[in-house]
């Protein structure tokens, strides 16, 4: 049985209370997605790819599979607190007895469904203006009232379109992107405030950069949750063109001579 189940942005917590508390087990996880691709849905795929695993961390731990499994398992009742995860994402926590021995699944995975939490969404619009000259463009945004952080990107419009296809939103590609580098940065331990001062912008921003001439780029701003990390916002997306490269009247005459071999 699992009780109390606590799910929140980036984590959840369950306690499990088995049948049989003399009874081994052993609880993981996966998201829906992982689930659905790896063809998860039967009990049999399921522990067969945890067996393979857990033979391979096994071996990486220079350890046998039976003694390895029995180190992963629990009995009696237990709380699993599992985190960095990813907001609003749909995620399976399952649990099993197993005979060591034999590597023998024992009875069914009880499997449970559960959702963590999405960021509050805030309604938040970036102000985004552009001062195009030639291919130089300086372009500054205005978060007006919202103070917090807030993630800040552009593309070459063509090569957005050609790399996530011509039906993308780019509102969603634009938080999705976010999201996945926060995620990114998570797992590899880096401290939150440090992800937000590297990654994000706050206040008022501007910045003068070379652009291709005649090329429209597509700029997009969104609000991020100071807590969990993630987009906070719909994103705020315009697009811009850079002008022409500026020509000259300069006629360059070049004569040489005196050549000696």
């Amino acid at each position: 049985v699992l009780e109390d189940i606590t799910p929140e942005m980036t984590s959840f917590s369950v306690h499990v209370v088995p049948a049989d508390s003399d009874l081994p087990y052993i609880c993981g996880y996966a998201t829906q997605d992982y689930i659905d691709v790896f063809e998860l849905e039967e009990d049999a795929a399921l522990f067969q790819k945890e067996l393979d695993s857990y033979s391979y961390l096994a071996q990486m731990n220079g350890t046998t599979l039976p003694e390895y499994l029995r180190q992963m398992s629990q009995k009696g009742e237990y709380t699993f607190q599992v985190d960095k995860l990813y907001p609003n994402t749909d995620y399976v926590f399952y649990c099993y007895h197993l005979d060591f021995g034999d590597r023998a699944l024992i009875g069914a995975i009880h499997r449970e469904e559960i959702l963590t939490a999405e960021p509050e969404q805030l309604d938040v619009t970036f102000a985004m203006d552009f001062d195009v000259q030639g291919t130089t463009i300086t372009y500054r945004v205005d978060p007006g009232d919202y103070d917090r952080y807030y993630f800040l990107e552009y593309f070459n419009t063509d090569e957005f379109f050609n790399y996530y296809g011509h039906d993308a939103v780019v509102a969603e590609i634009a938080k999705k992107r976010w999201n996945e580098a926060a995620y990114l940065q998570i797992l590899y331990g880096n401290a939150a405030q440090d992800i937000l001062n590297n990654y994000c912008k706050i206040g008022v921003y501007e910045a003068t950069e070379k652009f291709l001439a005649d090329t429209e780029y597509v700029f997009y701003a969104l609000a991020v949750d100071d807590e969990s990390l993630f987009g906070a916002s719909a994103a705020t997306v315009e697009y811009i063109v850079a002008g022409s490269v500026n020509t000259s009247d300069l006629v360059i005459d070049v004569q040489v001579s005196d050549i000696q071999s």
